[in-house]
């Protein structure tokens, strides 16, 4: 299988080869893919809370059918080798192989193994700057957090970090969201 590169630093970006996959670029199922790609590649997420996650309107009871049709939707996206997307009827996983990369994943490596400029240059944008979701708000605030240390770190100045944190001046907020979206997670 081809390369499949997902950048979530910036607009969502997906490409297998040198090849754009558009139809999960799109507003409607980029923030859906992204969760999946990047959120849930770490341990299986139990299918019912994923679904209550996207789908959080208790009056709609059709949410296990709408993540079905997620599923199968952005399994008919990706290229026909790719098996990375993993469900039944009690899990849902992106898993984790060295035939996908994700810039994000990439910038946490090199933080780990202390290539910091590697780490910096990786780091293009806030994390899905184009989306706006409940789960981006607190995983952002992380993310321009680790690259305002990184750039002390380089001794790319006190400014530069600065201004990487005050993009999030409403840490209030970032929290409050961050703490809606536990209780959500703990509800289910």
């Amino acid at each position: 299988m081809p390369l499949l590169q997902i950048d979530v630093f910036g607009a969502l970006h997906v490409t297998c080869g040198d090849a754009p996959i558009t139809s999960v670029n799109t507003t409607r199922y980029g923030s859906r893919f992204s969760h999946i790609s990047f959120c849930i590649a770490i341990r299986p997420s139990p299918a019912k809370r994923f679904a209550f996650l996207l789908w959080p309107d208790p009056a709609k009871p059709k949410a296990r059918t709408n993540l079905r049709q997620l599923l199968h939707h952005l399994r008919r996206a990706l290229p026909p080798d790719c098996c990375l997307l993993e469900s039944d009827h009690h899990t849902v996983q992106w898993r984790r192989d060295p035939s996908c990369t994700v810039d994000a994943w990439e910038f946490d490596a090199a933080v780990e193994r202390g290539a910091l400029d590697d780490a910096a240059a990786l780091y293009r944008d806030d994390l899905l700057s184009g989306l706006y979701d409940d789960w981006v708000a607190p995983l952002r605030a992380q993310y321009r957090e680790r690259l305002a240390g990184v750039l002390q770190a380089t001794g790319r100045g006190q400014r530069a970090a600065a201004r990487f944190r005050r993009r999030d001046s409403s840490r209030r907020n970032a929290w409050w969201r961050t703490t809606l979206y536990a209780k959500r997670i703990i509800s289910c």
